[in-house]
């Protein structure tokens, strides 16, 4: 966000720098990721007065700059795409590569950039009927309603810009948690003959895509979204690991053994009870998940052949379609997972052991959680003195309207 505002666009032409100092508009949008565009289509369809204050580089710009747009999303078409755009263009049960989606965010932000003053924000004044908002190059905005959409920090984000794969040859890779994420980076480092070891409390695995008498189904398509209040019954039967089936099979099949039907890796998979609102995972640690459970998508790699198998596989690899097979892996012991909570890390000695396991590693990826990238908000109402705000995912309803502000919603923060 610190860019030059003399070069900035606004509604009627270029923003001065000296005129920028103070504006005023009904509505302040802060970044202008995807997740801001059907506000900013419902804004314009009614006359809205708005701005947005935005540096322009996502994560997605990043991969660009250092050519990390090799990879397909973890959502297909039909979850990734608003629906304004699937009525535009010939929808597949395929997923977007990051190439493909990076131009579908562009077009959009294209767009509305006349709409955009390039700045960083660096505070937020919030009181009982406006918002002030501060930037770098000393822009000071008046808004009535205020729209925060600025992702998250995470040192993963960082990381999947940075880490050497080159040199990533024949080497150990510990690797601290698991995710879509972890994923993408085991699927690029398997192929150099890597040792690689997951360090994990467990994740859920879930095929990309299944094929049935020769049709695909993503995992989208039966989740159940339009059946209301009983989306979470079934929803809750066809996500997770299972569980709700095996009891029922244990009901109708006694004969059957539970391990039989149930989990196979049973680090990849750990079984789940549900204390007090609070998720626990039995056998991998008996402290609650923060988070819930870790879902990785994956292509299974029969799925992988039936699409990618023929004359053009190099050039949907060199598109980012990538096999990650993780349970592939892990069958053929290309990947080992080692539980979070028995291992032992001496990092000065670059070593890691479980039980009597003991080995040095060459590289040690560490997990994170993402935390909202937040610029510094001051909350004054009814007098008070100011006090700094401090974002809690619980105190925000829907994730969206937080009870400690006024007038400000978050778009695209978690909400657990």
């Amino acid at each position: 966000m610190n860019a030059n505002m003399d070069a900035t666009k606004g509604p009627n032409g270029p923003i001065d720098s000296r005129r920028s100092m103070r504006s005023s508009t009904e509505v302040l949008i802060i970044g202008f990721g995807l997740s801001v565009i059907p506000l900013i289509r419902e804004l314009e369809k009614d006359g809205i007065n708005y701005l947005i204050v935005s540096n322009g580089e996502s994560i997605w710009d990043k991969l660009e700059k250092h050519e990390r747009l090799d990879f397909d999303l973890v959502s297909s078409m039909h979850t990734t795409l608003y629906s304004f755009e699937l009525v535009n263009r010939e929808v597949t049960d395929r997923y977007l590569t990051s190439k493909e989606y990076l131009t579908f965010i562009r077009t959009y932000q294209a767009k509305y950039d006349a709409k955009l003053v390039k700045d960083w924000v660096t505070l937020l004044e919030n009181h009982i009927s406006h918002s002030i908002v501060h930037t770098k190059s000393g822009g000071v905005f008046h808004a009535k309603h205020l729209i925060i959409s600025t992702a998250f920090k995470r040192k993963m984000n960082e990381l999947l810009n940075a880490f050497d794969y080159s040199s990533a040859k024949n080497k150990t890779i510990a690797m601290m948690g698991m995710g879509d994420s972890f994923n993408l980076m085991v699927s690029k480092l398997i192929p150099y003959d890597n040792r690689i070891i997951l360090i994990t409390n467990g994740f859920i695995l879930l095929d990309k895509l299944l094929f049935y008498d020769n049709v695909s189904y993503t995992l989208d398509q039966l989740e159940f979204h339009n059946l209301r209040h009983v989306s979470r019954l079934f929803y809750g039967k066809t996500f997770p690991i299972g569980l709700d089936f095996v009891v029922m099979c244990q009901k109708l099949f006694k004969f059957v053994p539970i391990k039989q039907i149930y989990s196979k890796y049973p680090l990849a998979v750990p079984t789940t009870s549900l204390i007090n609102g609070k998720t626990y995972m039995h056998g991998l640690q008996h402290s609650p998940v923060p988070n819930g459970l870790i879902a990785v998508k994956y292509w299974p790699i029969d799925s992988y052949q039936k699409l990618f198998d023929n004359d053009s596989l190099k050039q949907f690899i060199s598109d980012g379609y990538l096999l990650n097979d993780i349970a592939f892996f892990l069958e053929r012991g290309l990947v080992q997972l080692w539980p979070k909570r028995e291992t032992t890390i001496d990092r000065k000695s670059r070593t890691i052991r479980w039980k009597d396991n003991e080995t040095k590693y060459d590289y040690i990826v560490d997990a994170d959680h993402e935390t909202p990238n937040l610029p510094e908000i001051l909350a004054s109402h009814g007098g008070a003195a100011s006090r700094r705000y401090e974002y809690v995912y619980r105190h925000n309803f829907m994730g969206v309207v937080p009870k400690e502000l006024r007038n400000i919603y978050f778009i695209g923060l978690p909400t657990k």
